[in-house]
Protein backbone atom coordinates (compact mmCIF):
# COMPACT_ATOMS: atom_id res chain seq x y z
CA UNK A 1 0.00 0.00 0.00
CA UNK A 2 1.47 3.36 -0.95
CA UNK A 3 1.96 6.04 1.70
CA UNK A 4 -0.26 8.48 -0.25
CA UNK A 5 -3.12 5.97 -0.36
CA UNK A 6 -2.76 5.16 3.34
CA UNK A 7 -2.73 8.86 4.27
CA UNK A 8 -5.82 9.49 2.14
CA UNK A 9 -7.89 6.92 3.99
CA UNK A 10 -6.68 7.55 7.53
CA UNK A 11 -6.26 11.33 7.76
CA UNK A 12 -8.26 14.54 7.37
CA UNK A 13 -8.91 15.86 3.89
CA UNK A 14 -6.79 18.78 2.81
CA UNK A 15 -8.06 22.07 4.19
CA UNK A 16 -10.21 20.44 6.90
CA UNK A 17 -9.25 21.07 10.51
CA UNK A 18 -10.78 19.30 13.51
CA UNK A 19 -11.63 22.61 15.20
CA UNK A 20 -13.52 23.89 12.13
CA UNK A 21 -15.50 20.66 11.75
CA UNK A 22 -16.28 20.69 15.49
CA UNK A 23 -17.76 24.19 15.18
CA UNK A 24 -20.21 22.93 12.54
CA UNK A 25 -21.58 20.08 14.67
CA UNK A 26 -21.05 21.19 18.27
CA UNK A 27 -21.01 24.12 20.64
CA UNK A 28 -17.89 25.73 22.04
CA UNK A 29 -14.23 25.47 21.15
CA UNK A 30 -12.77 22.06 20.35
CA UNK A 31 -10.04 20.92 22.72
CA UNK A 32 -8.79 17.34 22.24
CA UNK A 33 -9.12 15.10 25.31
CA UNK A 34 -11.36 17.71 27.00
CA UNK A 35 -14.35 18.35 24.68
CA UNK A 36 -17.39 16.31 25.69
CA UNK A 37 -19.94 14.59 23.49
CA UNK A 38 -22.69 16.47 25.35
CA UNK A 39 -21.64 19.54 23.32
CA UNK A 40 -22.67 17.82 20.08
CA UNK A 41 -25.86 19.50 18.87
CA UNK A 42 -27.56 16.51 17.25
CA UNK A 43 -28.64 13.49 19.31
CA UNK A 44 -27.78 11.36 16.28
CA UNK A 45 -24.19 12.63 16.42
CA UNK A 46 -24.01 11.86 20.15
CA UNK A 47 -25.21 8.30 19.57
CA UNK A 48 -22.81 7.89 16.64
CA UNK A 49 -19.93 9.13 18.82
CA UNK A 50 -20.86 6.70 21.56
CA UNK A 51 -20.84 3.83 19.04
CA UNK A 52 -17.42 4.96 17.73
CA UNK A 53 -15.93 5.25 21.22
CA UNK A 54 -17.14 1.80 22.28
CA UNK A 55 -16.59 -0.17 19.09
CA UNK A 56 -14.20 1.27 16.51
CA UNK A 57 -11.86 2.97 18.96
CA UNK A 58 -12.56 0.48 21.73
CA UNK A 59 -12.19 2.82 24.69
CA UNK A 60 -13.23 1.52 28.07
CA UNK A 61 -12.91 4.80 29.97
CA UNK A 62 -13.53 8.45 29.06
CA UNK A 63 -16.07 7.47 26.42
CA UNK A 64 -17.79 10.87 26.68
CA UNK A 65 -14.63 12.74 25.59
CA UNK A 66 -14.38 13.39 21.84
CA UNK A 67 -10.77 12.70 20.85
CA UNK A 68 -9.25 13.72 17.51
CA UNK A 69 -9.66 10.14 16.27
CA UNK A 70 -13.32 10.11 17.32
CA UNK A 71 -13.86 13.41 15.56
CA UNK A 72 -12.14 12.04 12.44
CA UNK A 73 -14.56 9.10 12.33
CA UNK A 74 -17.52 11.41 12.93
CA UNK A 75 -16.31 13.55 10.03
CA UNK A 76 -16.01 10.52 7.74
CA UNK A 77 -19.48 9.26 8.65
CA UNK A 78 -21.23 12.64 8.48
CA UNK A 79 -19.46 14.15 5.47
CA UNK A 80 -18.78 12.34 2.19
CA UNK A 81 -15.21 11.44 3.18
CA UNK A 82 -13.19 8.30 2.61
CA UNK A 83 -12.12 6.35 5.66
CA UNK A 84 -10.59 2.91 6.00
CA UNK A 85 -12.14 1.59 9.19
CA UNK A 86 -10.54 -1.82 8.65
CA UNK A 87 -7.08 -0.25 8.66
CA UNK A 88 -7.87 1.68 11.82
CA UNK A 89 -9.21 -1.44 13.55
CA UNK A 90 -6.08 -3.36 12.54
CA UNK A 91 -3.92 -0.54 13.86
CA UNK A 92 -5.84 -0.59 17.16
CA UNK A 93 -5.43 -4.35 17.50
CA UNK A 94 -1.71 -4.24 16.72
CA UNK A 95 -1.18 -1.42 19.26
CA UNK A 96 -3.11 -3.19 21.99
CA UNK A 97 -1.24 -6.50 21.77
CA UNK A 98 0.49 -7.25 25.04
CA UNK A 99 -1.42 -4.67 27.05
CA UNK A 100 -3.09 -6.10 30.11
CA UNK A 101 -5.69 -3.40 30.77
CA UNK A 102 -7.22 -2.45 27.45
CA UNK A 103 -10.87 -1.94 26.67
CA UNK A 104 -12.66 -4.52 24.60
CA UNK A 105 -13.16 -3.48 21.00
CA UNK A 106 -16.74 -4.77 21.05
CA UNK A 107 -17.82 -2.97 24.22
CA UNK A 108 -21.51 -2.42 24.66
CA UNK A 109 -23.46 0.74 24.12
Amino acid sequence: MSADFQAAITSWQEGVKPSIFWSTIAEGEYRPHVSKSTKLRSPVHRILHRAIAHTIVGRKESTRVVTVLDLFFLYCFIQPATCNVAYCLTHYLSQSMGRTQQGYICGGL
